[in-house]
């Protein structure tokens, strides 16, 4: 009756005047009294639940005790790492782009892949929209390079359980029965099993909650569907992994019944992140203020409600958010946490989404806007203000460890990141979390490396990509263009750059691209839509670029466009019937169709529609040619996407136009869009047409592949020959015990093949290259024998390649194979046959879905068995094969540009500015040009000419290149830096008078740093004849060496050199199948010798000389040897403390006779050899750099009645630092010799001679 709010006898009894049955939410006034709080969280004296000081303070009615940790783990939470991987990123544009490559294999222990989706109705499993299959299959193949690394899907998502969409109930009906959740199960299991998932996580947002479609049923289905997970997934016995993801709002947790569940998961997945953000406008309990969406405080509230449900500590990881949250503030002049938004942040760059930042777009907003950033030292987060009125809080590398170490204090389980994709390109906020050790931190737990797996594909035919700020463009591309990047902390220039690398296989020509970048308010904003114009595709775009007047410019915000003309089909193939008005029956509204016959004509079919210039319910028809797939197309027109016009990557652009397909898009802006003053407005888009890009046969003007920089008779090779290569690298060069998760070829070894020669002696059956063979039914184990394949040919038009691959006949050409599909990049066709009709033939899915497409509905298409192999030694001596082989294998920096990219011949500096204006900057562009250009108008009998004026590519000049790669190159390429322990004999046994012994064993310490380039080119038919083949091998190190001696026996040995080891950690070996092996390898010599009986026991150690040689072949003809005298580059020997402070006095029994000699021989040895296979008789190569360590012990004495027992004895060590070579044809000369470059003997113990009486 007062006007006062209460649940007391006061309140509700007979003067209550509104309300009156109303109950609290827990305590004595709640239904029933005494109501515990969910999740068990304090209940306050006015009977409301929380966990704050005003709950669990004076008055608390329950629950009131804070609890401890529970159940804490011993380990370190990083050696848990998951980084959830935004798979829908692989097709997106732009700076916000990742592709497989990015991803620190090496540096996770798992990998949950976001999102997998659920059909409402079937459960089938399928990825989210804007993923692929293929994307999701990408990342599970990372285990191939990562044998022990964990790939989960994450299942579900907060989009999943939205409202107003078809997806929002399926959990909850899953869940409801056994029966569903049995059949849910099965789905999941077939779906994780048939694409390679290691687990799964559970991301249902949530469950019970009533503002997300929840009902209370969930509370316990959810527990009940965790449970039939886990115990399918232990009886399938394949050790699947199970987790969930939980909120730290009290608002959605309290829906879980959290302790209950723990039993049958491994971890649960603790979203400490996204605590605030732009959605608490709408919250009657916030309210629209800033604050930290990772504040400690909240964080620990968090953990706070796990604690009090008994949830074990080291069953829990720590969420690390590698973005931030935005708003748009409502002062700019109070820009603290607890300071009023107005709207949620304006997009980022890369990001493109109001009130988010990915940690990329922070660190570009830092360098161009130049705030201020604040530390908040209590709460262990980073916020500034910018643009006057933007304000974003976020981790950075400092926050980033100091929530490590609060999860390592607490005995967490383990971290989780969302997202990997969402870090810097250099991975910092990942190498954050994994201090001390940084990057690479798992590499030798996933197995990165093992077996071969060091040696890394590098996609040739894949799309183009910006190197590193300042980095180089890996092995296996072209350098197209160069431009500006974001100025860094560590930059080295004041104004950086960065390249534009495309693969081999799909270079576009630069002549033929340009940068766009239309603007507004005068320049300082760029369009963010694709501003290429039809008949061009978008390669990549950038906030930097060059502009109309050849210089270097840049957008505030949007980005520039690079745009290269398309040569051949894609628009080509179709064309608007203007003006041609028709009626079209769009009755059926995914295939409409023209009222009547086709209007297109002989040659052309009805595509699409748009409005043009024609009136009222008339269109204009798009005429396609016939034999082009169209089903493809598409309008973007969906308001869902903002009227998103734009096409992905693997689509063509058509245009935008008005009504295209029938209707216009409209949408209303809202104001977290847009910097400009357009909230509310309602914006009318033209749709955009797309089309598959491969359905349109889309080619660029190509850069060929620069012959002339490879053989040397390349003006002899027919401009129709086809080339084929391929390209690998070896991550672990340079001494790391990590790789470094690029291509670089300045970082990591590389091995390098090409072949080249006419059509029908080297074809392509690989898809990737554009061939329209489907390759199938392969050899389930990779091998170098016999094997076979089925081939279905996919295009029985006009344009079909497939006829290719029988000219000159099918045996002995050299075949592109696709990857999945034998050991090699080559092999060699021994026969094709048609498959009879009566054969039953499974043809994969893809294949058929790529027939109905094209038409094919026949019952069976014609089937291929190709059967191939790797025994290239048919070809020997064969006059008539003409396909050209060089290799390449290189671990020095800089090679790849300097040698393999470099063009022959010298340019002059007047062209410098031709290079950097119109060839981007790219040398290997300008030559091409200008080759291509001299060759077609060189006279034939001036081609000798041409050929000397660009062709200088001889021993000596290879030989000095080379060394001006190695020349001051201190750096680890290959090293060895272990101590080995030997046993160079060991035995015991049992005589008749007394038991007899010998022990004779090595100790060593080697620190050997090792570097070779191999260049091999000649023809495939002669493999004895490499005409050009130069190599380059570079070891400095140093050597210490003990030998043991224990011995009471009569020893007698002549063992010659036996190997001890082999195949010490020196990277992979580089293979091309079924031609040769090469790499360098460590290796381990012993040796005993000598006759003696003898009881002592004796250590003899010593150093080796430090020393620092160069081989090269073949050598100058200048040079006496393979090592180079040059004065900066001469031999290296520096003389060590040779000491015998680690030798041991020998020690002789008495009552034995000690006559005799042992010398015990070690020789560490690196050798690079160049393996030939079996079959084609080409003799192998080996060079050797060794140290030749030995000791030798001796002594003599003896006793009689008469005279006190004499003995003599002593011990002396050897060492020789030598080279060698063996390659009788390799280098078109016979090599087999040994160098010795220095040597010495040292006394240990000089001879001397004592008595028992001494």
């Amino acid at each position: 009756m007062f006007g006062f709010c209460g649940y007391e006898e006061d309140h509700c009894g007979p003067d209550c005047v509104s309300d009156c049955d109303s109950k609290a939410d827990c305590g004595a006034y709640a239904d029933p009294p005494g109501k515990e709080c969910p999740l068990k969280v304090c209940c306050n004296k006015w009977g409301n639940c929380g966990t704050t000081e005003s709950f669990c303070g004076d008055g608390c009615q329950g629950n009131c005790e804070v609890p401890g940790i529970t159940t804490g783990h011993d380990g370190d939470v990083r050696d848990l790492v998951i980084g959830y991987f935004e798979s829908w990123i692989l097709l997106r544009r732009g700076c916000s782009q990742r592709d497989i490559s990015h991803i620190r294999f090496d540096s996770m222990t798992h990998i949950n892949v976001a999102f997998g989706f659920i059909k409402p109705d079937t459960y089938e499993i399928h990825p989210m929209r804007g993923a692929t299959i293929a994307g999701f299959q990408n990342v599970t193949n990372l285990k191939q390079q990562a044998p022990g690394l964990k790939v989960w899907l994450a299942l579900g998502g907060w989009t999943f359980s939205d409202n107003g969409t078809d997806t929002q109930p399926v959990f909850g009906d899953i869940a409801s029965t056994a029966l569903k959740r049995s059949q849910f199960i099965d789905k999941l299991l077939r779906f994780m099993t048939e694409w390679g998932f290691d687990g799964v996580d559970i991301d249902w947002e949530y469950p019970g909650a009533p503002d997300r479609g929840g009902q209370t049923r969930d509370i316990q289905n959810f527990v009940l569907l965790m449970k039939d997970i886990w115990f399918r997934f232990q009886a399938d016995g394949k050790g699947l992994g199970v987790s969930f993801t939980a909120p730290t709002s009290y608002w959605y947790m309290r829906w879980f019944d959290i302790g209950a569940v723990m039993p049958y998961v491994d971890w649960v997945n603790l979203m400490t992140y996204d605590i605030h953000g732009s959605w608490d406008e709408d919250s009657d309990w916030i309210g629209p203020y800033v604050y930290a969406h990772t504040n400690l405080t909240e964080i620990k509230h968090g953990l706070d409600l796990l604690w009090r449900n008994g949830v074990p500590a080291n069953k829990v990881n720590l969420g690390l958010a590698f973005y931030g949250r935005t708003y748009k503030l409502e002062d700019p002049d109070c820009d603290t946490p607890g300071c009023p938004f107005a709207d949620p942040g304006t997009a980022g760059q890369c990001s493109g989404t109001g009130g988010y930042m990915s940690y990329q777009d922070i660190e570009y907003t830092i360098q161009s806007n130049n705030p201020t950033p604040v530390y908040d030292e209590k709460e262990k987060v980073m916020y500034f203000k910018y643009r006057g009125d933007q304000w974003v809080s976020y981790d950075n590398e400092k926050t980033i460890r100091e929530k490590v170490e609060f999860a390592n204090d607490l005995g967490l389980r383990g971290l989780f990141i969302w997202a990997i994709d969402q870090d810097n390109l250099d991975n910092d906020l990942l190498n954050a979390v994994l201090q001390p050790e940084g990057l690479g931190k798992f590499k030798e737990r996933n197995g990165v490396g093992a077996d071969g797996s060091d040696w890394k594909k590098v996609d040739l035919d894949g799309r183009c990509f910006w190197s590193d700020c300042e980095g180089d463009c890996p092995t296996g591309t072209n350098k197209i263009t160069t431009v500006r990047c974001a100025r860094r902390k560590n930059s080295k220039t004041k104004d950086p750059m960065i390249n534009l690398c495309c693969p081999l296989a799909n270079s576009p020509d630069p002549e033929t691209c340009r940068w766009s970048a239309p603007n507004l308010f005068g320049g300082l904003i760029c369009e963010s839509t694709n501003s290429c114009d039809v008949g061009e595709e978008r390669i990549v775009t950038s906030q930097y670029y060059i502009n109309g007047k050849n210089e270097h410019d840049a957008c505030l915000e949007g980005d520039a466009d690079y745009c290269c003309k398309i040569q051949d089909g894609g628009t080509q193939l179709c064309e608007w019937d203007e003006g041609n008005c028709i009626e079209v029956d769009q009755s059926q509204i995914l295939k409409p169709k023209p009222k009547g016959d086709d209007p297109c004509g002989n040659g052309k079919k009805f595509t699409t529609f748009r409005k043009g210039k024609c009136k009222k319910n008339r269109w204009e028809s798009l005429c396609c040619d016939t034999n082009i797939d169209t089903s493809s197309c598409r309008w973007r027109n969906d308001m869902n996407d903002r009227c998103n016009p734009e096409c992905n990557h693997d689509e063509v652009k058509f245009g935008t136009h008005a009504e295209g397909g029938g209707r216009n898009c409209e949408w209303t802006v809202p104001g977290s869009q847009s910097i400009h003053n357009m909230q509310g407005q309602k914006s009318i888009v033209w749709p955009g047409l797309c089309c598959n890009r491969d359905a349109f046969k889309v080619e660029l003007k190509s850069l060929p592949v620069p012959l002339e920089n490879l053989f040397p008779d390349a003006d002899e090779i027919p401009e129709s020959d086809e080339q084929s290569f391929g390209v690998e690298v070896d991550q672990t060069m340079g001494g790391r015990k990590s790789g470094t998760g690029n291509d670089n070829p300045n970082l990591n070894s590389f091995g390098w093949h090409i072949m080249s020669g006419p059509e029908e002696q080297i074809s392509s059956i690989d898809k990737r290259d554009g061939s329209h063979w489907e390759v199938f039914d392969c050899d389930e184990e990779f091998h170098d024998g016999r094997q076979h394949a089925k081939l279905v040919c996919t295009d029985d038009s006009e344009d079909s390649n497939c006829g290719t691959l029988f000219k000159g006949g099918v045996p002995n050409t050299v075949l592109e194979m696709p990857d999945h599909c034998g050991p090699g990049k080559y092999a060699l066709a021994v026969d094709i046959d048609l498959v009879n009709d009566d054969v039953p033939v499974t043809l994969p899915k893809l294949v058929k879905r790529k027939l109905q497409k094209r038409g094919m509905e026949f019952e069976r298409p014609k089937v291929y068995n190709l059967t191939f192999d790797y025994d290239y030694s048919v070809l020997q001596g064969r006059q008539d094969n003409k396909v050209r082989l060089r290799v390449d294998y290189s671990d020095n920096p800089g090679y790849w540009n300097d040698i393999v990219a470099s063009p022959p011949g010298k340019t002059k500096r007047d062209v410098a500015m031709e290079v950097d204006t119109e060839h981007g900057g790219s040398w290997e562009s300008y030559l091409e040009h200008r080759w291509r250009i001299e060759k077609r108008s060189t006279p034939e009998h001036e081609k000798h000419l041409l050929h000397e004026r660009w062709f200088s590519l001889w021993a000596v000049d290879w030989i000095n290149k080379q060394k001006e790669v190695d020349l001051d190159y201190d750096l680890v390429r290959h090293s060895v830096r272990e101590t080995f322990v030997w046993n160079l004999f060991r035995d015991s046994k049992s005589c008749p008078n007394m038991d007899v012994s010998a022990h004779i064993w090595t100790e060593l310490t080697v620190n050997v740093d090792t570097s070779a380039v191999i260049s091999l080119i000649g023809d495939l038919s002669n493999l004895k004849s490499f005409d050009q083949s130069h190599a380059t091998f570079r070891n400095k190190g140093d050597v210490e060496v003990s030998f043991n001696f224990v011995a009471n026996a009569e020893l007698r040995f002549s063992t010659g050199p036996a190997e001890l080891a082999g195949l010490a950690p020196l990277g992979a070996s580089f293979k091309i199948p079924g031609i040769l092996t090469c790499g360098p390898q460590f290796r381990l010599i012993g040796e005993l010798n000598g006759k003696a009986s003898i009881d002592a026991n004796a250590r003899i150690s010593y150093k080796v000389a430090k020393w620092d040689f160069m081989q090269q072949y073949p050598p100058s003809e200048e040079w006496s040897d393979p090592f180079n005298p040059d004065k900066k580059d001469k031999a290296n020997l520096e003389n060590e403390q040779r000491g015998k402070s680690n030798s041991t006095r020998p020690q002789f029994s008495y009552n034995l006779h000690a006559e005799g000699m042992v010398e015990a021989v070690v020789t560490p040895m690196i050798t690079f050899g160049i393996v030939f296979n079996s079959e084609l008789g080409v003799p192998n190569a080996a060079i050797d750099m060794g140290v030749e360590a030995s000791a030798r012990l001796w002594g003599s004495g003896g006793t009689s009645d008469t005279i006190a027992w004499e003995y003599c004895y002593g011990a002396e060590a050897h060492w020789a630092v030598f080279g060698r070579a063996s390659a009788p044809t390799l280098f078109n000369i016979p090599l087999s010799r040994r160098w010795d470059l220095a040597s010495d003997t040292i006394d240990i113990i000089p001879s001397q001679c004592g008595s028992s009486e001494d």
